[in-house]
């Protein structure tokens, strides 16, 4: 071929392709879009359809608020509803009273003001309401800390550590008292004056309930706990006469717990339906709340009461028809109290408590003697977005305030009641 000729050919050939490019180029920016969904758009962002014959859930599957609930249309766009700034039995908006990765928070004598451990630095921080002031409750660091169990008057602490080592620190004398490393699960009395716990030895004829000074001195065994110390719970009653409960399966449902006294007295027990007895005394200690497990509640805790005083203890057992544990709940004035109940559970919740260590809590008041439950809030942030799940929750003075730290991320939160 002419090479003159193969020359133009190749130059109309570029020419020809690069029209064609700038043709398509110019149909995929410049050209109106054209619907062409052939479904008359059928579930195109909508419900996804029935999977083998299942229908998917569309909202909150457990009755409760759906967070994302929105207000009419304003100017044709749906508007979020925006938290409350009071519990009314909705969303609610929380206030965030620490940035700390927090342990152990709880509320000071004062009603007022929460002291905290301080995961991140070893420190012991009091704060204000607000979480505005903070101060130290001691130059003295400990890093590392396992687990802090505080005496009623917030002078007092015994730290473990996860080398077993364990000490008893007096915030009011700046001083560390070393306990013996076989000792675990503390409880302080009512005054602050006394401490127990359980030693456990080599063997397990060895195993003891035991009593003594927080400093831990003038120790005494109470009772040989042998082989069933770990059914057996320290917790020092506000009577001052039970310092702890021993569980004792009488049947596959059934349970006896057995009251164990600083003096060895023989107190009466109670048979409870159901396993996993868990309980917190009232701060009078004439009620016990207290949770247990069964088939009829899938395996996860359905809360309980029942009469505390000595002289009538077990008696009037009732059922308050609500799933959650002891320790999320607080006591308040007027026979009710303040729970954080996990908007669902997944079966088997109080035999593997972890399985709810990411579902989000709403908050109840429930009136003891009526039985009655009242919605005060599912918590949200200012942006409106949540998902708290509640420990060490407390009250504050003349109950105002629901605080509670978040499981998840160790930071303390209020909840503003009225």
């Amino acid at each position: 071929m002419n090479p003159k000729l193969k020359r133009i050919l190749l130059i109309i050939g570029f020419i020809a392709v690069a029209v064609f490019f700038g043709y398509l180029i110019y149909r995929i920016l410049f050209s109106p879009i054209i619907d062409t969904n052939d479904n008359d758009n059928y579930n195109v962002n909508g419900i996804l359809p029935n999977i083998n014959a299942v229908n998917r859930p569309t909202g909150n599957i457990n009755d409760n608020l759906n967070v994302n609930e929105a207000l009419p249309n304003i100017n044709g766009t749906a508007q979020p509803e925006p938290p409350s700034q009071v519990a009314s039995g909705g969303i609610t908006e929380v206030s965030k009273i620490t940035e700390d990765l927090t342990k152990s928070a709880v509320i000071d004598t004062n009603k007022k003001d929460l002291i905290y451990y301080d995961e991140l630095t070893g420190e012991f921080i009091k704060t204000s309401p607000d979480g505005t002031t903070k101060t130290k409750l001691t130059d003295d660091k400990y890093p590392g800390a396992e687990d802090i169990y505080w005496s009623p008057s917030r002078d007092k602490a015994v730290i473990t550590f996860p080398d077993r080592s364990k000490i008893t620190y007096d915030f009011n004398l700046k001083k560390q008292y070393s306990l013996p490393k076989e000792t675990y699960e503390f409880s302080f009395s009512p005054s602050s004056g006394k401490l127990a716990y359980k030693y456990q030895g080599e063997q397990e004829g060895d195993n003891y309930l035991a009593v003594s000074d927080p400093e831990g001195t003038s120790a005494r065994l109470v009772e040989d706990l042998g082989q069933y110390a770990n059914q057996v719970t320290v917790n020092w009653a506000p009577n001052n006469q039970v310092i702890a409960t021993y569980n004792k399966s009488t049947s596959t449902e059934e349970q006896e717990i057995i009251f164990l006294g600083a003096n060895n007295e023989n107190f009466p027990s109670v048979d409870v339906s159901g396993r996993g007895f868990k309980s917190k005394w009232s701060p009078t200690g004439n009620t016990i709340l207290y949770s247990v497990f069964d088939k009829e509640s899938n395996y996860n805790p359905s809360l309980h009461i029942m009469d505390g005083t000595m002289e009538n203890i077990g008696a009037s057992q009732v059922d308050l028809n609500i799933q959650t544990w002891p320790d999320k709940c607080v006591f308040g004035d007027n026979n009710y109290i303040y729970c954080a109940v996990p908007e669902f559970l997944p079966s088997g919740s109080d035999i593997y408590p972890e399985l709810a260590n990411n579902v989000p809590d709403d908050f109840y008041k429930i009136n003891l003697e009526t039985g009655s439950k009242e919605l005060l809030a599912r918590p949200v942030n200012s942006s409106g977005f949540g998902n708290y799940t509640a420990q060490n929750v407390y009250l504050s003075n003349n109950e105002e305030y629901i605080y509670f730290t978040d499981k998840n991320t160790g930071r303390v939160y209020k909840i503003r009641l009225k």
